[in-house]
């Protein structure tokens, strides 16, 4: 059931959508299906409007002065309307936004990564090639946890951490929209999103939403996390 909390005011009660803003272990929340968040250029004031505009900038819904920018025409991610379960998300292939870097433990990221992705596009970064969450050399696998043959190193994310997709322990997240939970061993530098600017590397797909958390989240968050992110996007979680 999707997270809500019931108001009683004057007459009838008034049920009001949780979100991650109610929680206080979640540091940042960057939403590319909410429009009033996304703007054209890097000054923030041309809004985001129609299928097809390049989104120059990215405010932090949790207000901590995480806002993320890209100057560039052409790495810049483009809108795109009505993709997943009816939701607005960003298209990415050489793209990136950059912002100030931020001290992260937790990540969930919402996205769909193409097979023709290259291998080791990412999706989440640092101003360099370090903290990287990043697709694996072969289709359908993030670098996750475990050392498997180039399977992680020490400038993943989740390098020595733990990963879930779909709440499930694994790296494999197919050709399809799915929940991304990636725990990094200690806390991490961000500072690009939706690709990395160290050689271009991006995803070939599309990129929904990224909430991030300073610390390691208890359970009863993580539920409230996920069963947030599955009933919006659509995605079955284990």
């Amino acid at each position: 059931m999707l997270p809500h909390r019931r108001i009683i005011g004057m007459g009838a009660a008034v049920i009001s959508v949780w979100s991650p803003s109610d929680l206080s272990s979640v540091t940042t929340w960057w939403d590319f299906s909410d429009k009033s968040v996304l703007f054209q250029d890097a000054a923030k004031e041309t809004p985001v409007a129609n299928d097809g505009d390049r989104v120059g900038a990215i405010v932090d819904k949790i207000g901590n002065a995480t806002d993320f920018t890209q100057i560039t025409a052409d790495y810049k991610p483009t809108f795109k309307t009505a993709i997943q379960n009816d939701l607005d998300c960003v298209s990415v292939t050489q793209d990136f936004l950059s912002g100030t870097s931020i001290s992260l433990r937790t990540l969930y990221i919402v996205s769909l990564v193409s097979a023709t992705s290259v291998a080791h596009s990412g999706v989440v970064s640092a101003t360099n090639d370090s903290s990287n969450v990043r697709k694996y050399t072969t289709a359908n696998k993030w670098r996750g946890p475990n050392p498997d043959s180039d399977a992680t190193d020490a400038n993943d994310f989740a390098h020595n951490g733990s990963a879930k997709v779909n709440g499930v322990a694994t790296d494999i997240h197919g050709n399809a929209w799915h929940i991304y939970k990636v725990v990094a061993a200690a806390n991490k530098n961000i500072a690009q999103l939706c690709g990395n600017a160290y050689g271009l590397r991006a995803i070939n797909g599309y990129v929904g939403e990224i909430i991030g958390c300073s610390n390691l989240v208890s359970e009863a968050d993580d539920d409230l996390i996920m069963n947030y992110l599955s009933n919006k996007w659509s995605i079955t979680i284990a």
